[in-house]
Protein backbone atom coordinates (compact mmCIF):
# COMPACT_ATOMS: atom_id res chain seq x y z
CA UNK A 1 0.00 0.00 0.00
CA UNK A 2 1.40 3.15 -1.19
CA UNK A 3 -0.99 6.13 -1.81
CA UNK A 4 -0.27 9.94 -2.72
CA UNK A 5 -2.44 11.99 -0.91
CA UNK A 6 -2.74 15.32 -3.05
CA UNK A 7 -4.89 17.28 -0.94
CA UNK A 8 -5.44 18.12 2.30
CA UNK A 9 -9.02 17.98 3.96
CA UNK A 10 -9.88 18.98 7.81
CA UNK A 11 -11.84 17.23 10.14
CA UNK A 12 -13.53 18.29 13.52
CA UNK A 13 -12.51 15.79 16.40
CA UNK A 14 -14.66 15.66 19.16
CA UNK A 15 -13.54 13.73 22.49
CA UNK A 16 -10.50 12.80 20.50
CA UNK A 17 -10.30 9.58 22.14
CA UNK A 18 -13.35 7.93 20.48
CA UNK A 19 -10.78 8.27 17.26
CA UNK A 20 -7.92 6.52 19.12
CA UNK A 21 -6.05 10.22 19.53
CA UNK A 22 -5.86 11.20 22.92
CA UNK A 23 -2.93 9.97 24.50
CA UNK A 24 -2.38 9.15 28.35
CA UNK A 25 1.05 8.57 30.52
CA UNK A 26 3.36 5.55 28.55
CA UNK A 27 1.48 6.03 24.71
CA UNK A 28 3.43 7.04 21.61
CA UNK A 29 3.62 10.44 20.76
CA UNK A 30 5.65 10.18 17.29
CA UNK A 31 8.36 7.70 16.10
CA UNK A 32 11.18 8.44 14.13
CA UNK A 33 13.15 5.84 12.07
CA UNK A 34 17.13 5.75 11.58
CA UNK A 35 18.29 4.17 8.69
CA UNK A 36 20.32 1.49 10.94
CA UNK A 37 19.26 -0.37 14.54
CA UNK A 38 21.98 -0.69 16.65
CA UNK A 39 21.12 2.69 18.62
CA UNK A 40 23.34 2.83 21.86
CA UNK A 41 23.55 6.55 21.86
CA UNK A 42 21.25 8.42 24.30
CA UNK A 43 19.33 11.45 22.91
CA UNK A 44 20.52 14.98 24.28
CA UNK A 45 17.41 17.43 23.96
CA UNK A 46 18.58 21.32 23.09
CA UNK A 47 16.97 24.65 24.57
CA UNK A 48 14.93 24.66 21.34
CA UNK A 49 13.36 21.34 22.09
CA UNK A 50 15.81 19.75 18.82
CA UNK A 51 16.79 16.15 19.93
CA UNK A 52 19.87 15.19 18.73
CA UNK A 53 21.07 10.87 18.74
CA UNK A 54 23.51 9.15 16.40
CA UNK A 55 22.94 5.71 15.17
CA UNK A 56 25.00 2.62 13.54
CA UNK A 57 24.02 4.14 9.54
CA UNK A 58 27.21 6.62 10.11
CA UNK A 59 24.58 9.94 11.27
CA UNK A 60 23.87 12.14 13.48
CA UNK A 61 20.46 12.93 13.27
CA UNK A 62 18.59 16.13 14.68
CA UNK A 63 15.11 15.66 14.89
CA UNK A 64 12.52 18.37 15.56
CA UNK A 65 10.24 18.41 18.84
CA UNK A 66 7.41 17.14 15.99
CA UNK A 67 9.43 13.97 15.16
CA UNK A 68 10.38 15.25 11.38
CA UNK A 69 13.67 15.57 10.46
CA UNK A 70 15.67 18.98 10.97
CA UNK A 71 19.24 17.55 9.57
CA UNK A 72 21.38 14.47 9.47
CA UNK A 73 25.23 14.62 9.33
CA UNK A 74 27.46 11.91 8.47
CA UNK A 75 30.06 11.30 10.78
CA UNK A 76 31.90 8.26 8.65
CA UNK A 77 31.11 5.38 11.05
CA UNK A 78 29.15 4.08 13.92
CA UNK A 79 27.49 6.12 16.16
CA UNK A 80 27.79 4.74 19.52
CA UNK A 81 28.54 7.96 21.92
CA UNK A 82 26.15 10.52 23.19
CA UNK A 83 25.71 14.25 21.87
CA UNK A 84 26.60 16.83 24.31
CA UNK A 85 25.61 20.58 23.51
CA UNK A 86 27.39 23.14 24.48
CA UNK A 87 26.51 26.90 25.90
CA UNK A 88 26.46 27.85 22.01
CA UNK A 89 24.69 25.44 20.24
CA UNK A 90 27.62 23.48 19.15
CA UNK A 91 26.97 19.84 18.92
CA UNK A 92 30.07 17.35 19.95
CA UNK A 93 29.65 13.64 19.39
CA UNK A 94 32.23 11.33 18.97
CA UNK A 95 31.92 8.26 16.14
CA UNK A 96 33.85 5.19 14.92
CA UNK A 97 35.51 6.94 12.58
CA UNK A 98 38.18 8.17 15.84
CA UNK A 99 37.04 11.34 16.20
CA UNK A 100 35.11 14.11 17.97
CA UNK A 101 32.99 16.13 16.01
CA UNK A 102 31.69 19.17 16.63
CA UNK A 103 28.78 20.29 14.41
CA UNK A 104 26.77 23.83 14.28
CA UNK A 105 23.03 24.12 14.76
CA UNK A 106 22.70 24.10 11.25
CA UNK A 107 23.90 20.70 10.57
CA UNK A 108 27.49 21.91 9.49
CA UNK A 109 30.64 20.67 10.61
CA UNK A 110 32.65 22.99 13.00
CA UNK A 111 35.65 21.55 13.33
CA UNK A 112 37.13 17.44 14.02
CA UNK A 113 39.42 15.93 16.36
CA UNK A 114 41.35 12.86 15.48
CA UNK A 115 41.79 10.58 18.45
CA UNK A 116 42.91 8.18 16.70
CA UNK A 117 40.84 5.00 17.62
CA UNK A 118 36.88 4.61 18.23
CA UNK A 119 35.26 7.21 20.50
CA UNK A 120 32.23 5.51 22.14
CA UNK A 121 32.48 8.12 25.36
CA UNK A 122 30.27 10.99 25.98
CA UNK A 123 32.06 14.64 25.65
CA UNK A 124 31.50 16.64 28.81
CA UNK A 125 32.68 20.49 29.03
CA UNK A 126 34.17 22.45 32.01
CA UNK A 127 33.66 25.66 32.38
CA UNK A 128 36.10 27.33 30.23
CA UNK A 129 34.73 24.97 27.46
CA UNK A 130 36.81 22.38 27.38
CA UNK A 131 35.95 19.19 25.99
CA UNK A 132 37.30 15.87 27.51
CA UNK A 133 36.67 12.76 25.78
CA UNK A 134 37.74 9.29 26.20
CA UNK A 135 39.00 6.85 23.49
CA UNK A 136 39.57 3.19 22.85
CA UNK A 137 43.30 3.83 22.31
CA UNK A 138 43.45 3.66 26.12
CA UNK A 139 43.58 8.23 26.12
CA UNK A 140 41.83 10.52 28.06
CA UNK A 141 41.86 13.93 25.83
CA UNK A 142 41.20 17.45 27.03
CA UNK A 143 40.28 19.14 23.66
CA UNK A 144 40.35 23.38 23.62
CA UNK A 145 37.09 24.86 22.03
CA UNK A 146 39.00 25.16 18.65
CA UNK A 147 39.37 21.52 18.56
CA UNK A 148 42.80 21.38 19.25
CA UNK A 149 44.33 19.31 21.62
CA UNK A 150 45.13 20.70 25.38
CA UNK A 151 46.52 17.49 27.31
CA UNK A 152 45.96 13.95 27.16
CA UNK A 153 46.70 11.36 29.70
CA UNK A 154 47.68 7.54 28.89
CA UNK A 155 45.59 4.78 30.99
CA UNK A 156 45.54 1.38 31.00
CA UNK A 157 42.68 0.84 29.14
CA UNK A 158 39.94 1.47 26.92
CA UNK A 159 37.61 4.02 27.65
CA UNK A 160 34.04 3.49 26.95
CA UNK A 161 33.02 5.41 29.98
CA UNK A 162 32.08 9.31 30.00
CA UNK A 163 33.65 11.99 31.93
CA UNK A 164 31.77 13.85 34.25
CA UNK A 165 32.77 16.90 36.27
CA UNK A 166 32.31 18.09 39.90
CA UNK A 167 31.38 21.18 40.90
CA UNK A 168 35.02 22.11 41.93
CA UNK A 169 36.49 21.42 38.16
CA UNK A 170 37.73 17.78 39.04
CA UNK A 171 37.56 15.62 35.68
CA UNK A 172 35.71 11.85 36.96
CA UNK A 173 36.26 9.28 34.16
CA UNK A 174 36.85 5.52 34.23
CA UNK A 175 38.78 3.01 32.51
CA UNK A 176 38.74 -0.61 31.26
CA UNK A 177 42.14 -1.09 33.86
CA UNK A 178 39.78 -1.22 36.76
CA UNK A 179 40.44 2.42 38.02
CA UNK A 180 38.13 5.24 38.37
CA UNK A 181 40.68 8.55 37.77
CA UNK A 182 40.26 11.98 39.03
CA UNK A 183 41.99 14.76 36.73
CA UNK A 184 42.94 18.38 38.13
CA UNK A 185 42.27 20.01 34.80
CA UNK A 186 44.38 22.77 35.45
CA UNK A 187 47.46 21.53 37.12
CA UNK A 188 50.97 20.23 35.35
CA UNK A 189 50.56 17.18 37.16
CA UNK A 190 46.76 16.28 36.50
CA UNK A 191 45.99 13.34 37.99
CA UNK A 192 44.52 13.83 41.43
CA UNK A 193 44.00 10.02 42.32
CA UNK A 194 43.28 7.20 40.87
CA UNK A 195 40.40 4.32 42.64
CA UNK A 196 41.09 0.63 41.55
CA UNK A 197 37.91 -1.71 41.03
CA UNK A 198 37.91 -5.74 40.92
CA UNK A 199 37.40 -5.57 36.97
CA UNK A 200 36.79 -3.58 34.18
CA UNK A 201 34.87 -0.41 34.54
CA UNK A 202 32.54 0.77 31.24
CA UNK A 203 29.75 2.68 33.70
CA UNK A 204 30.33 6.32 33.81
CA UNK A 205 30.42 8.12 37.57
CA UNK A 206 27.85 10.33 38.70
CA UNK A 207 28.52 12.75 41.31
CA UNK A 208 26.26 13.52 44.61
CA UNK A 209 25.60 16.83 46.10
CA UNK A 210 28.31 16.05 48.84
CA UNK A 211 30.61 15.47 46.04
CA UNK A 212 30.68 11.66 46.89
CA UNK A 213 31.35 10.09 43.19
CA UNK A 214 29.36 6.53 42.59
CA UNK A 215 30.09 4.26 39.89
CA UNK A 216 29.45 0.65 38.75
CA UNK A 217 31.93 -2.58 37.87
CA UNK A 218 32.19 -5.13 35.64
CA UNK A 219 32.86 -7.14 39.63
CA UNK A 220 29.00 -6.62 40.27
CA UNK A 221 29.53 -3.73 42.70
CA UNK A 222 29.08 -0.26 42.91
CA UNK A 223 31.06 2.04 44.81
CA UNK A 224 30.60 5.14 46.99
CA UNK A 225 33.99 7.25 46.84
CA UNK A 226 34.93 10.46 48.42
CA UNK A 227 36.46 13.43 47.07
CA UNK A 228 39.95 12.45 48.17
CA UNK A 229 39.68 8.91 46.15
CA UNK A 230 38.92 7.11 49.86
CA UNK A 231 35.97 4.08 49.37
CA UNK A 232 32.86 5.10 51.50
CA UNK A 233 30.89 1.67 50.46
CA UNK A 234 29.98 -0.80 48.17
CA UNK A 235 26.80 -2.62 47.21
CA UNK A 236 26.83 -5.92 45.63
CA UNK A 237 24.08 -6.58 42.47
CA UNK A 238 24.43 -10.07 41.10
CA UNK A 239 25.43 -9.24 37.62
CA UNK A 240 28.14 -7.20 35.40
CA UNK A 241 27.52 -3.52 36.32
CA UNK A 242 27.34 -1.67 32.72
CA UNK A 243 24.62 1.35 33.53
CA UNK A 244 25.80 4.05 35.06
CA UNK A 245 24.27 5.10 38.39
CA UNK A 246 21.46 8.04 38.80
CA UNK A 247 21.34 10.28 41.69
CA UNK A 248 17.74 11.43 42.58
CA UNK A 249 17.25 14.38 44.58
CA UNK A 250 16.76 12.62 48.02
CA UNK A 251 20.30 11.16 47.39
CA UNK A 252 18.45 7.85 46.52
CA UNK A 253 20.94 6.22 43.86
CA UNK A 254 19.75 4.28 41.05
CA UNK A 255 22.01 1.66 38.87
CA UNK A 256 20.76 -1.02 36.75
CA UNK A 257 22.67 -4.34 36.44
CA UNK A 258 22.85 -7.56 34.01
CA UNK A 259 21.13 -9.31 36.96
CA UNK A 260 17.82 -7.48 35.35
CA UNK A 261 17.40 -5.16 38.16
CA UNK A 262 16.84 -1.60 39.08
CA UNK A 263 18.12 -0.85 42.43
CA UNK A 264 17.05 1.85 44.51
CA UNK A 265 19.96 2.80 46.81
CA UNK A 266 20.16 4.69 50.18
CA UNK A 267 22.61 7.80 50.32
CA UNK A 268 24.19 5.17 52.93
CA UNK A 269 24.74 2.30 50.88
CA UNK A 270 21.61 0.18 52.27
CA UNK A 271 19.28 -1.35 49.96
CA UNK A 272 15.69 0.85 49.61
CA UNK A 273 14.19 -1.87 46.99
CA UNK A 274 14.91 -3.55 43.35
CA UNK A 275 12.92 -3.58 40.37
CA UNK A 276 12.77 -7.26 38.23
CA UNK A 277 12.98 -6.59 34.83
CA UNK A 278 12.76 -9.48 32.04
CA UNK A 279 16.62 -9.11 30.95
CA UNK A 280 19.96 -7.06 31.24
CA UNK A 281 19.62 -3.48 31.81
CA UNK A 282 22.48 -1.14 30.01
CA UNK A 283 20.85 1.87 29.96
CA UNK A 284 20.82 4.58 32.63
CA UNK A 285 18.05 6.29 34.27
CA UNK A 286 16.53 9.44 34.07
CA UNK A 287 14.21 10.61 36.76
CA UNK A 288 11.56 13.68 36.71
CA UNK A 289 10.86 16.38 38.51
CA UNK A 290 8.15 14.21 40.19
CA UNK A 291 10.80 11.35 41.66
CA UNK A 292 9.09 8.76 38.62
CA UNK A 293 12.41 6.92 37.33
CA UNK A 294 12.34 5.78 33.51
CA UNK A 295 15.09 3.43 32.63
CA UNK A 296 15.17 0.72 29.20
CA UNK A 297 15.96 -2.98 29.92
CA UNK A 298 17.25 -5.55 27.31
CA UNK A 299 13.59 -7.42 27.18
CA UNK A 300 12.71 -4.29 24.58
CA UNK A 301 11.12 -1.76 27.20
CA UNK A 302 10.65 1.04 28.64
CA UNK A 303 10.03 1.16 32.30
CA UNK A 304 8.07 4.18 34.20
CA UNK A 305 8.87 3.50 38.20
CA UNK A 306 7.49 5.22 41.05
CA UNK A 307 9.31 6.18 43.50
CA UNK A 308 7.83 3.63 45.90
CA UNK A 309 9.67 0.98 43.49
CA UNK A 310 5.93 -0.40 42.07
CA UNK A 311 5.39 -0.02 38.02
CA UNK A 312 3.25 2.71 36.94
CA UNK A 313 3.63 2.08 33.07
CA UNK A 314 5.75 -0.07 30.86
CA UNK A 315 6.34 0.90 27.11
CA UNK A 316 7.15 -1.97 24.38
CA UNK A 317 9.38 -1.41 21.61
CA UNK A 318 10.52 -4.37 19.24
CA UNK A 319 14.20 -4.20 20.41
CA UNK A 320 16.36 -4.30 23.26
CA UNK A 321 16.79 -0.44 25.02
CA UNK A 322 20.42 0.27 25.59
CA UNK A 323 19.69 3.70 25.31
CA UNK A 324 19.22 6.27 28.29
CA UNK A 325 15.83 8.23 28.05
CA UNK A 326 15.92 11.56 28.48
CA UNK A 327 12.96 13.77 29.61
CA UNK A 328 12.13 17.31 27.90
CA UNK A 329 11.30 20.26 29.17
CA UNK A 330 7.45 19.28 28.56
CA UNK A 331 7.94 16.24 30.45
CA UNK A 332 8.36 14.11 26.90
CA UNK A 333 10.44 10.74 27.41
CA UNK A 334 12.91 10.46 24.22
CA UNK A 335 14.36 6.77 24.03
CA UNK A 336 16.16 5.26 21.18
CA UNK A 337 15.59 0.91 20.38
CA UNK A 338 17.68 -1.23 18.50
CA UNK A 339 14.39 -1.98 16.53
CA UNK A 340 15.60 1.58 14.84
CA UNK A 341 13.62 4.00 16.10
CA UNK A 342 13.37 6.94 18.52
CA UNK A 343 10.04 7.02 20.48
CA UNK A 344 8.64 9.92 22.15
CA UNK A 345 6.32 8.95 25.12
CA UNK A 346 3.66 11.00 26.78
CA UNK A 347 4.46 11.45 30.41
CA UNK A 348 1.93 13.91 31.56
CA UNK A 349 -1.90 14.11 31.75
CA UNK A 350 -3.30 17.40 30.74
CA UNK A 351 -6.05 18.53 32.77
CA UNK A 352 -8.87 20.44 30.37
CA UNK A 353 -9.16 24.06 31.02
CA UNK A 354 -11.29 25.62 33.93
CA UNK A 355 -14.82 26.09 32.99
CA UNK A 356 -14.38 23.40 29.83
CA UNK A 357 -15.97 20.25 30.16
CA UNK A 358 -13.30 17.83 28.34
CA UNK A 359 -15.97 15.91 26.41
CA UNK A 360 -17.09 19.18 24.35
CA UNK A 361 -13.38 20.37 23.43
CA UNK A 362 -13.62 20.41 19.71
CA UNK A 363 -10.04 20.79 17.89
CA UNK A 364 -9.61 20.88 14.36
CA UNK A 365 -6.45 18.95 12.32
CA UNK A 366 -5.78 17.62 8.99
CA UNK A 367 -5.99 13.85 8.40
CA UNK A 368 -6.03 10.71 6.27
CA UNK A 369 -7.94 7.99 5.98
CA UNK A 370 -6.11 4.49 6.32
CA UNK A 371 -7.85 1.48 4.48
CA UNK A 372 -5.27 -1.72 5.39
CA UNK A 373 -5.17 -4.95 7.04
CA UNK A 374 -5.74 -4.76 10.90
CA UNK A 375 -2.65 -5.63 12.69
CA UNK A 376 -0.22 -4.29 10.52
CA UNK A 377 2.41 -1.21 10.77
CA UNK A 378 1.81 2.04 8.40
CA UNK A 379 4.00 4.75 7.92
CA UNK A 380 2.24 8.08 7.45
CA UNK A 381 4.10 10.22 5.39
CA UNK A 382 4.24 14.16 4.31
CA UNK A 383 5.86 16.63 2.32
CA UNK A 384 4.50 20.56 2.17
CA UNK A 385 5.56 21.05 -1.32
CA UNK A 386 4.72 18.18 -3.97
CA UNK A 387 7.63 18.17 -5.93
CA UNK A 388 10.72 15.73 -6.52
CA UNK A 389 13.24 17.65 -4.46
CA UNK A 390 10.81 18.05 -1.37
CA UNK A 391 11.85 14.86 0.93
CA UNK A 392 8.98 12.82 2.10
CA UNK A 393 8.97 13.40 6.52
CA UNK A 394 7.78 10.59 8.81
CA UNK A 395 4.65 11.89 10.71
CA UNK A 396 3.60 8.84 12.44
CA UNK A 397 4.04 4.65 12.48
CA UNK A 398 1.01 3.19 13.57
CA UNK A 399 -0.22 -0.88 14.23
CA UNK A 400 -3.76 -0.54 12.02
CA UNK A 401 -6.31 -0.75 14.75
CA UNK A 402 -9.35 -1.26 12.03
CA UNK A 403 -10.13 -0.57 8.58
CA UNK A 404 -10.45 2.29 7.25
CA UNK A 405 -8.96 4.80 10.15
CA UNK A 406 -9.14 7.78 10.56
CA UNK A 407 -4.88 9.13 11.36
CA UNK A 408 -5.26 13.02 11.98
CA UNK A 409 -2.56 14.76 12.21
CA UNK A 410 -2.00 16.87 15.25
CA UNK A 411 1.11 18.80 14.70
CA UNK A 412 0.35 20.45 10.66
CA UNK A 413 0.50 24.12 10.73
CA UNK A 414 -3.23 25.80 10.38
CA UNK A 415 -2.13 27.74 7.14
CA UNK A 416 -1.35 25.70 4.33
CA UNK A 417 -0.79 22.75 2.52
CA UNK A 418 0.44 19.20 3.07
CA UNK A 419 0.60 15.90 1.10
CA UNK A 420 0.58 12.88 2.50
CA UNK A 421 1.06 9.27 1.91
CA UNK A 422 0.56 5.60 3.81
CA UNK A 423 3.31 3.56 3.42
CA UNK A 424 2.97 0.08 4.31
CA UNK A 425 5.75 -1.24 6.80
CA UNK A 426 5.09 -4.65 7.68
Amino acid sequence: MNKLLVFTFLTAVICSSTLGQELKPGDEIWSFRFGGSDVYSSPAVGSDGTIYVGSDDHNLYAINPDGSKKWEYDTGEWVMSSPTIGGDGTIYVGSFSGHLHAINPDGSRKWRFNASDVVWSTPAIGSDGTIYIGCWNNAFYAIKPDGTRKWAYGTGGWILSSPTIGSDGTVYVASRDSKLYAFNPDSARRKKWSFETGSDVMSSPAIGSDGTIYIASDDTDLYAINPDGSKEWSFNTRGWVRASPSVGSDGTIYIGSDDSRLYAINPDGSKKWAFKTGDQIRSSAAIDSDGVIYVGSNDNNLYAINPDGSKKWVFKTRGSVPSSPTIGSDGTIYVASEDGYLYAIKTSTDDPAEGQPAEIAIDTYAGVMIEGTVGSKYRVEFKNKLDDAAKWIVGDVIDLPESPYLWVDRFKPIRGTRYYRVVLVE
